[in-house]
């Protein structure tokens, strides 16, 4: 059935009696709309080569990219037929040859080369579940939206929601990479959504801010953790910021004369450069750690890298700990918190964590915020030592993982 496709009538497709329907579009021939009994629909493109073979070539998922996009790729490989060519074999060609370990290589050297911050994670976190559930030889092509599914559910199922979005968006970047480079035809995760979050999940919400007690009792357990990750741990109560961006602390980017940490842009979640005032009680830790020549890091960890294996670091440092669950992100929440206990106003608060966009902080007087967040982590600083004095003063019973 050939129609006048529209945005809104490719919205309305529906299967008829359960069987796949297919229009054809009146503008770009050979542009075809098929709606499975699902309700999928997908673009393709049918054709006949010179030899007289008819083709259907899968573009993408209806949705995943507008019908005037689908329309120029049409025209692209009717130019291809036209000058003799085999837009699907060749596709078939190029893409049966290439596994899944090969794309997940070829990835992550272009993560390296564009300088993206957590390249190394990313590789890590594709081997540790994708490539170890599916196969570093199965085809890139042949790797079917089910199996990835699985993949994430089965970080989910094990009580790792964190490690199933991360793995999520770990293979989402992957396959549309992978598309780009004209690797596949379509993201097999294109167009799919996690459920929505009902009533309850959204009321259940996940975090915490810890009390004063509890951030003295953490502060001085902290000395009964291995290696640097207790100097670790301190920091991100003190400075409050992202435990990927602390971890990658480099001695480069300290001042230690002035009092400030610069995280680069190309490591920050927002992709905004950030200064971190130092108050002196976070000086005397950064100067407590040893320098290595061979690694630039503050937390240095194996050979050239910072600090690493931080979940497991956790996972054993927990139960020392001795406090109600609690996540690294807590010290950030904490931290926030504390701020606002303070009377610290929203917008400085926010700009110590990095959350005001730039074009809003430069509508301050630059050096009078500046001022004013230096004041804050003083403040914070202080709070801190003063809650360390009161655990001294008393004893603080504190309540334990799995008591009432």
């Amino acid at each position: 059935m050939a129609v006048n496709l529209t945005e809104e009538r490719v919205k309305r497709a529906s299967p008829k009696n359960g069987k796949t329907a297919v229009l054809r579009d009146m503008q770009a021939r050979g542009l075809i709309l098929r709606i499975r009994p699902s309700g999928t629909k997908t673009y393709a493109y049918q054709y006949r080569t010179r030899q007289g073979i008819q083709r259907m070539l899968t573009i993408a998922p209806a949705g995943s990219i507008p019908l005037a996009e689908a329309r120029r790729l049409v025209q692209g490989y009717a130019l291809q037929v036209a000058a003799g060519g085999d837009p699907a074999l060749e596709l078939k060609q190029r893409t049966q040859a290439l596994t899944l370990g090969q794309a997940v290589d070829l990835y992550s050297a272009d993560l390296a080369r564009r300088k993206v911050a957590k390249a190394k994670g990313i590789t890590q976190a594709l081997h540790n579940h994708a490539l170890r559930h599916l196969g570093p030889s199965r085809t890139l092509e042949g790797i079917t939206r089910k199996e990835l599914l699985s993949v994430i559910s089965r970080l989910q199922d094990t009580d790792k929601p964190g490690a199933a979005r991360y793995q999520r968006q770990c293979l989402t970047g992957l396959l549309n990479w992978a598309v780009n480079e004209d690797h596949l035809t379509a993201s097999p995760l294109a167009g799919w959504q996690r459920p929505k979050a009902t009533r309850a999940q959204r009321l259940d919400k996940p975090g915490r801010a810890l009390s004063g007690p509890e951030v003295a009792h953490l502060w001085r357990v902290c000395d009964q953790a291995a290696g640097a990750f207790g100097d670790y741990a301190r920091l991100l109560i003190l400075l409050g910021q992202r435990r990927e961006e602390t971890a990658r602390m480099s001695w480069q980017d300290i001042d230690l004369a002035a009092g400030v940490w610069t995280i680069p842009a190309h490591i920050t979640k927002n992709g905004n450069e950030h200064n971190v005032p130092l108050p002196a009680m976070a000086l005397e830790i950064v100067n407590r750690q040893p320098r290595r020549l061979s690694n630039p890091y503050v937390f240095a960890g194996q050979g050239s890298n910072p600090i690493a294996a931080i979940s497991d670091r956790m996972a054993r440092f927990r139960p020392r700990a001795g406090l109600e669950h609690w996540t690294l992100h807590d010290l950030r929440r904490t931290f926030r918190s504390g701020l606002s206990d303070l009377g610290i106003s929203q917008d400085i608060a926010e700009a110590m964590l990095n959350h005001l966009p730039p074009d809003l902080i430069q509508r301050y007087n630059r050096s009078k915020l500046w001022k004013a967040r230096r004041e804050a982590a003083e403040s914070w600083a202080d709070q801190v030592t003063q809650l360390l004095d009161e655990a001294d003063e008393k004893v603080v019973a504190l309540p334990r993982a799995g008591r009432a």
